[in-house]
């Protein structure tokens, strides 16, 4: 019977991610933020004015992973954002460029039947802990936000069963190990500093020898105007960039993201980042609707070359056939879209067009000339406007379109 009523709060649970707690950082204010810990608390500014939406093509593959990263991701509780962010990253890499950056048993792929992965909107990374919950039987209520808790002792003692099947219990792990946790800060164990999520990151890099030598933490210095210089900058270059970011109105604290979109609207900087919380809406989601100002960011540079992961497996039929991201058979942030076969008339401006690849595109209508209409204009015996009797593919005229 308790594990009914366990998987039926999970099932619950998954009903209403969308609203799990955002992460934040104590109250206590410092001179350089470098110690404040990041914590998790419900939003205190409501952003009902952001709408998420998916796109079918993305300029690169940086944009469609972490727009893409909805759920193979660590679990946030006790203020565990720090490890959240750390871990995201880390499967970025281990996906875009070196499968051995994080170890076979933590991955999660992504599993589609269809070539066009970029529309499963749903990213390979870790697996996602909540299963691992449940799948043990580990005592658990719903806090007034819908997020799954455990008393402090309970989840240490999850931390340390779960180190070898969840990269994000690892990486708390390597936070215990190196005194980070605290267990008497009530609700906020799992807390962690700027520095310390660098500490921690240089500890579990420090275990693969093939990486010794081979990479560099980069940070945000005096050398650069501001902090949102240096994160512009190196999402320029193609970095993901972990940032540390502060409300100075008290309405929201601190949090740590992982930073990969800028845009300038209306002449104001906008920073877009995955704020590991599990959803779609919180994947894309602009820094300043909620948070003031970043305080500190790094990057990890790695000196490697790409070595193919299988990352995406596609399954067609009883079949699966496991790809890397660059593999020109799947899609993954480009579509391919070869293969068109069918245009049906959607309204006065768009048509959808069907791919062999599975895949239907909204696309403008594009008006053209077929041959035996110019023939017959040509010899004289054309009764219209040519231009007006312009035929989209999916059959609609311009004429037809201008008497709608």
């Amino acid at each position: 019977m308790k594990k009914i009523i366990v998987a039926f709060l999970f099932m619950l649970i998954s009903v209403i991610a969308p609203f799990q707690g955002i992460v934040f950082a104590s109250a206590q204010e410092n001179d350089s933020y470098k110690d404040s810990k990041s914590y998790s608390v419900k939003p205190k500014v409501e952003d009902t004015d952001y709408n998420w939406t998916h796109e079918d093509s993305y300029d690169t593959f940086m944009e469609a992973y972490f727009r893409n990263l909805n759920s193979n991701m660590g679990y946030n509780l006790y203020g565990s954002c720090s490890y959240v962010a750390l871990g995201m990253m880390l499967s970025y890499y281990d996906t875009y460029l070196n499968d051995g950056i994080i170890s076979e048993n933590y991955d999660a792929v992504s599993n589609y039947s269809k070539i066009c992965f970029v529309s499963n909107n749903e990213s390979p990374g870790i697996i996602d802990e909540t299963t691992i919950i449940i799948g043990q039987d580990y005592t658990f209520q719903l806090d007034e936000y819908y997020n799954p808790v455990m008393c402090e002792e309970t989840y240490l003692e999850y931390i340390n069963y779960a180190k070898d099947k969840s990269l994000h219990a690892k990486l708390i792990d390597i936070g215990i190990q190196k005194g980070y946790v605290d267990i008497n800060t009530t609700g906020f164990l799992c807390g962690l500093s700027h520095d310390g999520a660098i500490d921690v990151l240089n500890q579990y890099l420090s275990n693969f020898t093939f990486l010794q030598n081979k990479y560099q933490i980069i940070e945000y210095n005096n050398t650069y105007n501001s902090v949102e210089d240096f994160v512009i900058e190196k999402i320029d270059l193609g970095y993901p960039v972990f940032v540390s970011i502060y409300d100075s109105t008290g309405q929201n604290e601190s949090h740590s993201v992982v930073a990969y979109d800028y845009k300038y609207i209306n002449g104001e900087l906008q920073i877009y980042c995955n704020m590991g919380y599990g959803s779609h809406k919180y994947a894309y989601y602009p820094i300043f609707l909620n948070y003031t100002n970043c305080t500190d960011a790094f990057i990890i540079d790695f000196d490697l070359e790409h070595t193919h992961s299988n990352n995406y497996a596609l399954r067609i039929g009883s079949k699966t056939t496991y790809y890397c991201y660059c593999d020109e058979n799947i899609e993954t942030y480009k579509s391919l879209h070869v293969g068109a076969y069918n245009y049906v008339y959607k309204d006065t401006i768009y048509h959808n067009t069907y791919y062999n690849c599975g895949h239907v595109l909204q696309e403008k209508h594009l008006f053209v000339i077929y041959p035996e209409d110019w023939a017959m204009y040509s010899t004289g015996f054309g009764v219209f406007s040519l231009r007006d009797e312009m035929l989209c593919a999916c059959g609609v005229s311009r004429r037809e379109i201008a008497n709608m």
